[in-house]
């Protein structure tokens, strides 16, 4: 949820969009696939709707997902692909939603769990760090069209001794039905193609993985590391290097043993496909959300709630009770060392927290690690974090994260002098400016 490394890329770049330009007559399934390589290469716009489903068992566990989406291609590498997902199991999980675009201004992502808009190094990185969130469209089809190798290959060259399975009806249309191996699948995609459009109408394919072929075996390296700090908005310097680089390896073993003895099926199906249209700039512009006093995923409490009162053990010895603070703004940032977005975000609080300390402003970090050692390394090579940090020892489930209901982080709650919050999930600029509000409305009261 909280993860946009490149790396969600080697599981959402599995799947394939093809289309077929051979006459019926003809129909020799590597020759369908040859010419589908090069029918969408000259494309000029695609827009389409779909669904994405995901049936798999993780830990002896069902998890299931669908996600809606909507996309648009053009070229050269113009893009906006917007979803919604939900996990049907878990009615209480809220749907998470976002999109990803270039029109021409550079690629950026918005995730509605992050509230935030990240611009990225490349076309790859954008659609790299949302492949994990949108059923793994994202990396299906511009990478075919864009020439996109380094964000998983050019899967339609990769797909190996295609047979024919017969025809069916997709959407209205006849459709080629298509099976081809992967060398990281034990189970081939199938491929339903159109045969009028030459478009393909639904794509599926096993999660089971080769032994040995697991993409999680691979070591980071420190380029990547660099281009995920950027999309995210941190500077990669050395230090912030070396924290990156512990969050990523351990997140990396983390989809290691998950997709280790992995099962199910992912399947995408595209519908209203359209190809030829007129599209602008404008026709992939993303308007992103306007800030809501709400998270999707922490929505024990929202603006205008009274903060419940804690007496909680600091990091290093002592309590805080939060009740001593009244009369001034308290920003209070749940977080973890193994959270990227929540390390990404703390050279503004760092910044904010020096301009506002001496105007009435108390930050209380609330972390979620479980290593006390990990903590105290972490702020060992970060000496600016002086604000005090409450820490359980727990990553979900103690008793301040209990209490406020976090479910997911990045989370943060904004305080008045009254202990009233005034926001929630304030990051960036949207936070300095209502600190600064805030405090100067304390400062005028207080003379």
């Amino acid at each position: 949820m909280i993860d946009t490394i490149p790396r969600l890329a080697a599981l959402g770049s599995f799947f394939l969009l093809v289309a077929v330009s051979v006459p019926a007559e003809e129909a020799d399934p590597q020759a369908i696939l040859d010419a589908t390589l090069e029918n969408y290469r000259t494309i000029k716009t695609l827009t389409a709707r779909g669904k994405a489903q995901t049936s798999m068992k993780v830990n002896d566990q069902d998890v299931n997902s669908v996600t809606e989406f909507s996309l648009k291609i053009g070229r050269p590498n113009r893009y906006l692909i917007e979803w919604e997902s939900q996990m049907p199991g878990l009615p209480d999980m809220p749907n998470n939603f976002g999109a990803v675009w270039n029109a021409g201004e550079g690629p950026y992502h918005y995730l509605n769990f992050m509230g935030t808009t990240n611009k990225a190094e490349s076309d790859s990185m954008a659609l790299a760090a949302v492949a994990g969130v949108c059923g793994g469209v994202s990396t299906t089809l511009p990478p075919i069209m864009f020439d996109l190798i380094d964000i998983g290959g050019n899967l339609l060259v990769q797909l190996k001794e295609p047979k024919l399975a017969g025809e069916e009806e997709i959407g209205g249309e006849s459709c080629h039905v298509i099976k081809a191996g992967h060398e990281l699948f034990t189970e081939p995609y199938t491929l339903w193609i159109s045969k009028d459009r030459h478009l393909l109408r639904k794509i599926s394919h096993g999660l089971a993985m080769v032994a040995g072929r697991n993409p999680f075996d691979q070591e980071i390296s420190d380029e990547e590391i660099i281009a995920t700090m950027k999309s995210l908005g941190q500077d990669p310097t050395e230090d912030a290097v070396k924290q990156m680089r512990r969050i990523m390896e351990e997140q990396r073993d983390q989809m290691k043993a998950v997709t280790k003895d992995l099962q199910g099926e992912m399947t995408e199906f595209y519908e209203e496909v359209d190809i030829g249209s007129e599209l602008t700039a404008a026709d992939f512009e993303y308007e992103v959300p306007a800030a809501v006093e709400s998270s999707p995923y922490n929505n024990k409490f929202k603006a205008g709630d009274r903060a419940p009162n804690f007496e909680a053990p600091l990091f290093g010895g002592g309590t805080l009770k939060l009740s001593s603070l009244r009369g001034q703004v308290v920003f209070i940032d749940f977080w973890a060392t193994w959270c990227a977005p929540c390390v990404a975000e703390l050279p503004n609080v760092e910044r904010i927290w020096k301009t506002y300390k001496d105007k009435g402003l108390v930050v209380i970090g609330v972390s979620l690690d479980s290593s006390e050692d990990r903590l105290a390394n972490f702020l060992e090579d970060h000496p600016a974090m002086t604000w005090p940090q409450v820490f359980e020892g727990k990553k979900i489930g103690g008793a301040v994260s209990g209490l406020y209901g976090i479910e997911a982080i990045p989370h943060t709650l904004l305080l008045d002098g009254t202990g009233q919050i005034r926001h929630v999930g304030l990051r960036g600029e949207d936070l300095e400016r209502s600190i600064r509000q805030l405090t100067a409305s304390a400062g005028a009261k207080s003379d």
